[in-house]
């Protein structure tokens, strides 16, 4: 599993990205070193990414949420409410696997609700069944 990077390691990539290229077109004579370093490029990152993937998972009854992997251009991040953003992975697939190791707890307490509760679906069916049969 990668751990996630640094958005500058994705500097170059970024740089041709035409996303980035109009944002800097806007701001005059600012280069590219100065946009990335004014924390700007991460805001159009974060800003501008969509949702590519997402993972459903809960931290119990009622508090369900989705892990969401963001991509802008070349770069994905990982999104999930209620948690610090984590990024950045150079695949989606990198992204995928580091979700969900980081928030196997979560993804594991919704597969153990929602297998309760086809547990608890069968029983009910069968009670239905057999109130069927004795009328």
């Amino acid at each position: 599993m990668s751990a996630p990077a640094h958005l500058n390691e994705f500097a170059s990539a970024l740089e041709k990205d035409p996303s980035v290229i109009k944002a800097i077109s806007k701001l005059d004579g600012v280069t590219f070193a100065e946009f990335l370093e004014s924390g700007k490029l991460e805001d159009l990152v974060k800003n501008d990414s969509v949702t590519v993937s997402s993972i459903e998972a809960s931290g119990g009854y009622e508090d369900f949420f989705n892990i969401e992997i963001q991509s802008f251009g070349p770069v994905f991040w990982i999104w999930a409410s209620d948690f610090d953003d984590i990024g950045y992975f150079a695949t989606l697939k990198e992204a995928e696997e580091y979700a969900r190791e980081e928030y196997e707890t979560y993804i594991q307490t919704l597969e153990e609700m929602n297998e309760e509760d086809d547990w608890e679906d069968e029983e009910d069916e069968e009670e239905d069944e057999e109130k069927d049969k004795e009328e």
